[in-house]
């Protein structure tokens, strides 16, 4: 099944287990990359990795000047 890169500009279709396109995932800081890896466990989401997750969407979107949600 596929998804729709969460960036708010993007319309990109990913596998499940791709968060969001190479092209915005280039623009995610390194500190916060780490933090999506060490937080990541396939199948489940842990409050953690939602959290994280949700940070590296909003860190992209601030950058592109869109939303921050």
């Amino acid at each position: 099944m596929n998804h729709k890169c969460p960036i708010d500009s993007c319309t990109h279709q990913l596998p499940h287990h791709i968060l969001m396109c190479s092209r915005h995932w280039g623009m995610v800081p390194p500190s916060l990359k780490r933090a999506v890896y060490a937080t990541w466990n396939r199948g489940n989401p842990t409050p953690d990795y939602l959290a994280t997750r949700a940070e590296a969407v909003r860190s992209v979107n601030l950058v592109l000047g869109g939303n921050s949600k």
